[in-house]
């Protein structure tokens, strides 16, 4: 097993001291928030233009989406009743909060949208590259 650097090593102690105890979700979580930091390190001239701060808005808004959907759903496994109901009400208020914040970008801030897209795609980004993993060296069998 590789050994983690201090940064993930504490990011990973704050997410199961917050209730991650899955490791594949706490993966998923500490991958996308060091996604996010990186962003915010490699973006040249943050304060310079606003593309660059649409890109960031995208990713915060992105990883805070993720952070709340990996924590709902680690806690609905555990349920039996009432899940559904806990799932939709959680989706739904994500959903609208996300809704206007973009508007407010969008609208009041004059963000770009595609610098937000390219933010909000970290957390595809983070997915494809987690279940890649799993398929890198292996054989498929056709039909």
């Amino acid at each position: 097993m590789r050994k983690k650097g201090k940064l993930t090593a504490g990011i990973d102690r704050y997410l199961f001291r917050h209730g991650f105890r899955i490791e594949e979700v706490r993966t998923l979580v500490r991958n996308q928030i060091c996604l996010t930091l990186l962003t915010f390190i490699l973006i040249p001239g943050l304060y310079l233009w606003t593309w660059p701060l649409a890109v960031l808005a995208g990713a915060l808004l992105g990883t805070v989406n993720f952070y709340a959907l990996a924590k709902v759903v680690q806690g609905v496994i555990f349920l039996r009743q009432g899940s559904v109901q806990l799932l939709l009400f959680g989706f739904y208020a994500r959903l609208g909060l996300t809704g206007i914040a973009l508007y407010i970008l969008i609208v009041w801030c004059r963000s770009s949208v595609v610098a937000l897209l390219v933010g909000l795609s970290l957390v595809l980004v983070n997915i494809l590259v987690y279940g890649a993993k799993y398929f890198v060296g292996q054989k498929l069998k056709e039909a």
